[in-house]
């Protein structure tokens, strides 16, 4: 299998979507489709893609307020995951986030588990799921080891770490949950964040103020 892994921008807060090709199949994974996210489903119709899985991070609007209009604007269904942690939180948000509408959110396909192996099938393999809450309850990272890559979500970010004063946010559980499940990466893995630019573990262990 060959995998290459795109970022796109959306919604008002840039969140950064995540694409997981699988380039030989011709199929893709979604991580944490924002407000506005035609562009992924219009991407992949002109490339002959077929987006069959979304997978969240955690529950918080900004990454998970597009999947419901994802989800229609694709000709086929795709499976829907995230922890049950972070459905519940999407099911508690009301029906709209900073005077953004929200739609009805779809129940997801199934709920992961912490060190739950996942990707394109039983024999496809690509991602291992480390629960990494604090930021918010049930929050996923999600490490490809064979890509030498970490989808974060609001976890970590550079040079600093997800807030900690919403609800069900943790400053101490945050911090843990970097040190065990980021941190005991490789340090060349590249950490992809729901927000901002793109780092590395050993960048954050040196310079990131709030771990050091």
């Amino acid at each position: 299998m060959k995998l290459s892994i795109k970022q796109i921008s959306l919604g008002p807060l840039e969140t950064n979507a995540v694409l997981i090709l699988d380039e030989e199949n011709k199929q893709a994974i979604v991580v944490d489709p924002s407000f506005n996210p035609e562009p992924l489903a219009t991407w992949a119709e002109n490339e002959g893609i077929e987006i069959v899985q979304i997978w969240i991070t955690h529950g918080h609007a900004d990454h998970t307020a597009g999947v419901p209009a994802l989800m229609r604007a694709l000709p086929q269904p795709a499976d829907l995951l995230m922890s049950a942690e972070a459905y519940a939180m999407v099911q508690k948000q009301g029906t709209e986030f900073f005077g953004f509408p929200l739609e009805p959110f779809p129940k997801p396909t199934r709920f992961i588990q912490h060190g739950e192996k996942l990707g394109f099938g039983e024999n496809a393999e690509i991602a291992e799921a480390r629960f990494a809450p604090g930021h918010a309850p049930g929050s996923v990272v999600y490490y490809l080891a064979d890509a030498g890559v970490a989808i974060v979500g609001d976890v970590i970010f550079r040079a600093g770490i997800g807030r900690w004063d919403f609800e069900g946010g943790n400053f101490r559980v945050l911090t843990q949950s970097i040190q065990e499940q980021v941190f005991t990466l490789p340090d060349e893995t590249i950490l992809l964040p729901g927000h901002g630019p793109n780092t590395t573990v050993g960048w954050e262990k040196k310079h990131n103020p709030y771990l050091s």
